[in-house]
C-alpha cells in the first residue's frame, strides 16, 4: 500500500488523488499508476467534472505495465475504493484480490456494481482500513 500512496502524489488531480501498486504471486511489484491524462493533453484539473472524462484511473494505468499471464493470481493496492469498471479490468488480468485503504463514500460512488462483479468473477475485494 505504500507504493500505491507514493504513486498517488504524482497524480496533478487537486480533488482526489489515487494510487495503485499491483504484486505478482511471489510478491514483487510488477505495476504501479496514478490518476491522470493521457501524454500530451492538458487538462482545467480545477474544474473537477470537465475533466472526469479525460483521466484514467490508477489500476487502469497500472495495469498497462503487465501481461495477464504475469498478474495471474496477483494482487492491486487502491489507494481508494475502486470503481465497477475497474475491478472488472483487474479481473480481467487475472488479478485474484483488489484491496483499498481510504474509506470509500459511499453517496458519491455506490459499492454495488464493484462488489457485484467481485461476487460474480471470484474476485476477493477488500477494505484495509
Amino acid at each position: 500500500m505504500n507504493i500505491a500512496e507514493a504513486s498517488a502524489l504524482r497524480s496533478e488531480d487537486q480533488h482526489c488523488q489515487v494510487g495503485a501498486c499491483i504484486l505478482d504471486e511471489s510478491g514483487i511489484v510488477i505495476g504501479v499508476g496514478y490518476n491522470g491524462t493521457i501524454a500530451g493533453v492538458a487538462i482545467d484539473w480545477a474544474d473537477r467534472e470537465a475533466r472526469r472524462p479525460f483521466v484514467l484511473h490508477a489500476e487502469a494505468n497500472a495495469l498497462r505495465y503487465v501481461t495477464p499471464w504475469i498478474a495471474r493470481g496477483g494482487l492491486m493496492a487502491c489507494t481508494h475504493y475502486p470503481c465497477a469498471p475497474c475491478v472488472l479490468l483487474a479481473r480481467s488480468y487475472g488479478i485474484s484480490r483488489v484491496v483499498w485503504q481510504t474509506a470509500p463514500d459511499w453517496d458519491r460512488y455506490p459499492a454495488e456494481g464493484s462488489q457485484h462483479i467481485a461476487r460474480t468473477t471470484g474476485l476477493d475485494l477488500s477494505w484495509l482500513p
